[in-house]
């Protein structure tokens, strides 16, 4: 049987340096530990007083922006020119603890390890390099990042979700019937209507079988008349593009020759309107919904991609679930790049 204490050293400057027993070890109790949480917070608060912490944020809310309406001047610190959550929190803590703090805004990604030199890069290398003291923002905890540096308890804890913009819905105007066909088509549409119009008109003149007898009971008339007027010919295309049909037809071969070109030409305008217009209107039922990472990677028309540096980077390019490793492979070859620098973007 062996009996172990646990000593740790105090620093005092009225009273010289001194040593605390914090914890007991034998064979046949185990460890007793001396100090409850209430001691241990004022020891590291004791130990916290006086010093000045490099404390790094990175830009983006709510954790932080720089102010709105500050007069910059000429010793202004980061300190003065940001504000946010980051702010007030590293601010509360000092005030509680009794240490003084200097603000260093960088624009860089959290961090990851290198696998063959084991450094890491971002807001943890400089962490694990010494450079800064303490860091707050939006930084994953992973067991790779804790094996190198000490997170708080997390204020917030979301896991890993799928983000995109919802579909913007337009109210429905007074010409939103003409949205199924582009202006253009609608353009040419008109323009056909308006010359087989006047085709129709000319060739009813100079055809023969178009002029027909006012009056059936006289065998041998003096004149003859041709109804094919604008107003009728207009009034046929009309009746043919909207499928309604017309009391009067023409009668000669190159009249019929024309009505023929317009009634195909309106079948073929007709069928792509109602295809297009069926559509439109069911549009938004119609998109691809992804419900789950599965739907995401069996498609191919919706590009996707992730915060560069991030520990959702390091999930899916170390994964060893084929779901995520055909996802990494799309996103690492995408082109342009997918990989995004922060949340806003």
């Amino acid at each position: 049987m062996f009996y172990i204490e646990v000593l740790e050293l105090q620093r005092n400057n009225d009273t010289g340096d001194t040593y605390r027993k914090i914890a007991l070890y034998d064979t046949k109790y185990g460890i007793t530990l001396l100090r409850n949480f209430t001691n241990v917070e004022e020891q590291t608060t004791i130990s916290m007083k006086l010093k000045v912490f490099k404390v790094i944020l990175r830009e983006g809310m709510p954790f932080l922006r720089k102010k709105i309406d500050v007069v910059i001047g000429q010793n202004m610190t980061d300190n003065d020119l940001y504000e946010g959550f980051a702010t007030e929190l590293i601010k509360a803590i000092a005030v509680k603890c009794g240490f003084s703090y200097e603000i260093k805004v960088v624009d860089m990604e959290n961090g990851k390890e290198d696998p063959t030199t084991g450094q890491w890069s971002g807001i943890i290398g400089e962490i694990v390099n010494k450079r800064a003291d303490l860091a707050i923002g939006d930084i994953t905890v992973t067991h790779s990042r804790k094996t190198v540096m000490d997170f708080s308890t997390p204020f917030m804890t979301l896991g890993i979700s799928i983000l995109y913009a919802k579909p913007h819905k337009e109210k429905a105007g007074l010409f939103s019937f003409m949205d199924p066909l582009s202006r253009h088509v609608w353009v040419h549409v008109a323009t056909a209507f308006l010359c087989i119009s006047i085709t129709e008109f000319l060739l009813a003149k100079m055809t023969a079988n178009d002029w027909e007898n006012p009056h059936p009971c006289d065998e041998d008339p003096e004149e003859l008349e041709n109804i094919w007027n604008m107003h009728n010919c207009i009034w046929l295309t009309v009746g043919s593009i909207m499928q309604q049909g017309c009391d009067i037809l023409p009668k000669g071969i190159p009249t019929r020759m024309a009505a023929a070109v317009w009634w195909f030409f309106a079948l073929i305008v007709i069928s792509s309107y109602t295809a297009n217009l069926a559509a439109f209107l069911t549009k938004i039922q119609m998109e691809e919904s992804i419900g789950s990472v599965d739907d995401l990677a069996s498609q191919n028309q919706i590009r996707y991609g992730l915060q560069a540096g991030g520990s959702t980077e390091a999930f899916f390019k170390n994964s060893n679930y084929s779901t995520y490793q055909k996802m990494w492979s799309v996103m690492e070859k995408a082109e342009p790049s997918v990989f995004v620098k922060d949340n806003k973007e």
